[in-house]
């Protein structure tokens, strides 16, 4: 008989979800610096992570945001101020 605890990946009730960077210029809470807010994505949701940063120019924003990330660019349906997505 294996005692084993199950792996957490196995056995976690919570679906994985993906983190997105959406860089904005002239925010809605934010007209003099471009601002980069973190959503989480999942299956039927668009959460808010209520995690931003932001600064005076898009290469400076662009260096605050986390390693890895690809430049998703934008869709045809983004909001006027939506620069891009990083996810």
């Amino acid at each position: 008989m294996d005692h084993a605890a199950p792996s957490p990946a196995t056995s976690s009730p919570v679906p994985q979800q993906k983190g997105a960077w959406v860089v904005y210029d002239e925010s809605r809470d934010d007209r003099q610096r471009f601002v980069a807010r973190k959503f989480f994505i999942g299956p039927n949701m668009l959460l808010d992570a209520d995690d931003a940063v932001g600064a005076a120019s898009l290469v400076e924003v662009r260096k605050l945001l986390p390693e890895g990330l690809t430049n998703l660019g934008r869709t045809y349906d983004d909001p006027a101020n939506v620069v891009e997505t990083w996810a």
